[in-house]
């Protein structure tokens, strides 16, 4: 599927097409209910009829009820039938067809930029994604159990009862349409009621997410009660939103009954009536009652639903509403896949600011030789992650344009450009699956011998194997089973792995110790060689031996050369070596 539906309309369309056949059945054999409402009732009153004219002692009686009696029993197994067809249908078209909706909602969810997972709680996401079939699939029963059962019983009782007398028909016609009208007066407030409820309970899943995520600082800063009072807060939201909905939900139920017993009562005296004035006989009236009662419990379940029906519905466009927010790096018509030959990085012209339009660069020019080691120093702020996070294209530049090998990165996909780059992230995040599939990330296709390898390579084999299980030992969520420089080195495994022939280092060595910072930097090493490699770092002696330094300093490329140049020249880069202490460049001036 080439885009994911933003509107219910279309995800009906979208998904129902998938399964016509299954999805028409599933649909339209609980009109089976018929055979109970109205075909049973009618032969109730065949029976009741005949009794009433037939002497018991005449030998013709079993023959004269025999119709009825068929028409009965067949009646009731035939229902049995269907619906136990659409129960064994229903098991292989609905999880099927929830499953496919689920994945498509979370890839749709993945297709969007950085920027909106930055805006967005993950957990809130999480729920938003799973919130879509879920309710998709009680709309389905609604409208399967509710609204097709409560429009075929009420179309054929009207029907047959006017057949019998027009008056009890009319009763129930006007009673029907009192109970609809009702019912869609209170639906309408109670959907938007129950789309701010779903707003509140998935910021309220994304609130305990990210309290569960960070749980080890709120230990270490004994702020346990500060969390659940900040989750105590976006409870009594969703609270409140609930019960109101809730209250509005009860008046409409009340509202709802006052009309039925009413349209009963007038309906028993309606019959009685008939009955005296010898219009009716008594198993019309059996049928009659019956069969009225069986359409009241009907459109008054359906009624009920009604509003469940909006609030699922609401849940749905609220979900909806989050998801189809435009996909701001998106790749474009006919976009070509990203040929590396030599990796030669440019930056023409590069206008981006996060807020504003050339807020952080404003004509970044620069240009990065194929296989050329270049270092981004600067105080915070100034500009480096920016860099890193527009050649990654996690955001799109708002004037100029970024060139890999001569190709505009704007102008080829997305995944071919982040595979052509390996990126050892400062902050290294693992999935919580085995140290090999963490290590495998970085190529699926690697076999476990060129994981070793890539382990033996980044200084993580020996404590891997140390380990119970081993290579197969889960790393808990985030990593947070192993150390900070476990962590690295797995996250270093995984590039060395991936063999990308553009190399970007986020201070990749900073969570480790001065023995093993060593060692890394010499597999490091190795790694650069051949490849155009991109190092931040804010211990400047780490970037000495790389073939350029450029200097920034609030968006500008203020200096680039290399160390020993820029020291000579004593200009930014030498006042930022003068202010190291300890080895590390201090955050500000």
């Amino acid at each position: 599927m080439t885009s994911f539906p933003t509107t219910l309309s279309g995800l009906f369309r979208e998904y129902l097409s998938r399964q016509k056949l299954g999805m028409a059945i599933l649909m339209l054999f609980p009109t089976a209910i018929v055979l109970e409402s109205t075909v049973m009732p009618y032969a109730l009153r065949m029976i009741v009829n005949t009794l009433q004219t037939a002497d018991a002692a005449d030998a013709d009686v079993w023959a004269r009820l025999s119709p009825a009696m068929v028409l009965y029993i067949g009646a009731q197994g035939a229902m049995f039938l269907l619906f136990r067809i659409q129960d064994w249908v229903s098991t292989r078209v609905k999880p099927r067809l929830l499953a496919e909706m689920r994945l498509d909602a979370f890839a749709h969810a993945q297709r969007h930029s950085h920027r909106f997972f930055t805006d967005h709680f993950a957990g809130s996401l999480a729920n938003k994604v799973a919130d879509i079939p879920r309710a998709f699939s009680t709309l389905l029963d609604n409208i399967n159990w509710r609204f097709t059962p409560a429009l075929s019983v009420t179309s054929s009782v009207l029907i047959t009862v006017a057949i019998l007398h027009w008056q009890a028909a009319a009763l129930l016609l006007v009673w029907t349409l009192i109970h609809l009208r009702i019912a869609w007066c209170f639906a309408r407030p109670i959907n938007a009621q129950s789309q701010e409820n779903a707003e509140h309970r998935s910021a309220l899943q994304g609130l305990m997410v990210d309290s569960f995520t960070n749980q080890l600082a709120a230990r270490l800063f004994a702020r346990f009660a500060q969390e659940r009072a900040v989750l105590s807060e976006a409870q009594a939201k969703e609270c409140r939103s609930f019960q109101q909905m809730m209250r509005t939900m009860f008046r409409m139920r009340f509202c709802l009954d006052l009309p039925m017993l009413v349209a009963v009562i007038l309906l028993l005296f309606l019959c009685v009536w008939l009955w005296q004035a010898q219009a009716l006989l008594v198993g019309d009236i059996v049928f009659i009652l019956y069969a009225a009662m069986n359409v009241m419990t009907w459109v008054w379940m359906f009624a009920t639903e009604l509003p469940q029906f909006y609030a699922d519905s609401g849940v749905i466009r609220q979900a909806l509403d989050t998801l189809r927010a435009p996909l701001d790096v998106h790749d474009t018509p006919g976009a070509e896949v990203l040929r590396v030959d030599g990796g030669a990085i440019t930056f023409e012209q590069v206008r981006f600011g996060y807020r504003e339009p050339g807020g952080v660069f404003d004509g970044l020019s620069v240009s990065i030789a194929p296989g050329e080691r270049v270092g981004l120093v600067g105080f915070s702020g100034s500009g480096k992650t920016t860099f890193i996070n527009l050649l990654l294209r996690l955001y799109d530049v708002q004037g100029g344009r970024i060139l890999i090998d001569g190709q505009d990165i704007a102008q080829v996909t997305q995944d071919s450009l982040h595979e052509a780059i390996a990126v050892i992230p400062q902050d290294t995040s693992l999935f919580h699956r085995s140290l090999c599939d963490n290590i495998r990330y970085g190529r699926p296709e690697a076999t476990m011998e060129e994981v070793i390898a890539a382990a033996r390579q980044a200084e993580c084999h020996e404590f891997i194997t140390g380990l119970e299980q081993g290579y197969e030992t889960e790393v808990g969520e985030r990593g947070v089973k192993l150390s900070g420089g476990q962590r690295q080195r797995i996250a270093l495994a995984r590039v060395i792995l991936k063999n990308a022939p553009i190399l970007v280092m986020d201070e990749a060595t900073s969570a480790l110790d001065s023995v093993t910072e060593r060692v890394i930097q010499q597999a490091m090493e190795t790694l650069m060689q051949g490849r155009t490699a991109i190092v931040i770092a804010h211990r400047l002696s780490t970037l000495a031996h790389l073939d350029r330094i450029l200097v920034f300093n609030q968006g500008r490329l203020v200096e680039q050369g290399s160390h020993d140049t820029l020291l000579a020249a004593g200009g930014h880069y030498a006042h930022l070596w003068r202010m190291q202490a300890g080895g590390f460049l201090p955050e500000v001036a």
